[in-house]
């Protein structure tokens, strides 16, 4: 059975690391085959609002997104995507973030819009 920590800590006190805890469960007779932190890689993905769209000077289907990542202030995107619109809610990977089987993402000029 796969139980999330965060639903462990709704019903129980628990300020130890999630090694130690595993550690203590089991010694206490409940096994504890893994544990894993589902948001590894994840650490400079943040949500941001498209706020404007634009057609891209170069291009019949791309579109030039304005975001709004809260405190992380206002980027500009490029995307390929048919379904977006203003005022939806969007994942954005920041340069320097580390995707799990992508890489790390970058700052590039795409079709000579950075």
């Amino acid at each position: 059975m796969r139980v999330s920590l965060n639903w462990l800590k709704e019903y129980v006190d628990v300020d130890l690391p999630v090694a130690e805890l595993a550690d203590r469960l089991t010694n206490a007779g409940f096994e504890v085959a893994g544990w894993e932190y589902l948001g590894k890689g994840l650490e400079k993905v943040v949500t941001g609002e498209i706020k404007g769209l634009e057609p891209h000077p170069q291009s019949d289907h791309l579109l030039i997104a304005r975001v709004d990542l809260g405190k992380h202030g206002r980027v500009q995107l490029v995307t390929g995507a048919p379904n977006v619109a203003v005022g939806q809610k969007v994942a954005v990977a920041l340069p320097g973030a580390h995707l799990p089987n992508l890489g790390p993402v970058r700052q590039a000029r795409f079709r000579g819009v950075l």
